[in-house]
């Protein structure tokens, strides 16, 4: 050998034709949908960065969302809690 490592012939599990072929084309559509949010959310957040900073805020908490303003990196992270359900 030349430094080279042989790779071990491995055994590829095999998906039934029909039900992988769906599953990949809904993964891609699914995935898609996503990247084509990212602009918008890109924007949006820009907009609320902005507002944030016009009203001088750095935290914002109403009806189970709290908005942070990270001033280090010039962006917002907003985050929703869920209600916590009472017995």
């Amino acid at each position: 050998m030349t430094g080279e490592k042989k790779l071990a012939a491995r055994s590829i599990p095999v998906l039934p034709a029909e039900e992988g072929e769906s599953r990949m084309k809904v993964s891609v559509e699914v995935r898609d949908a996503r990247q084509a949010l990212t602009p918008k959310e890109v924007e949006a957040k820009e907009k609320l960065l902005s507002l944030m900073k016009a009203h001088e805020k750095i935290t914002y908490r109403h009806g189970g969302i709290e908005i942070t303003r990270i001033v280090e990196k010039e962006k917002v992270r907003v985050r929703i809690h869920k209600e916590k359900d009472e017995d």
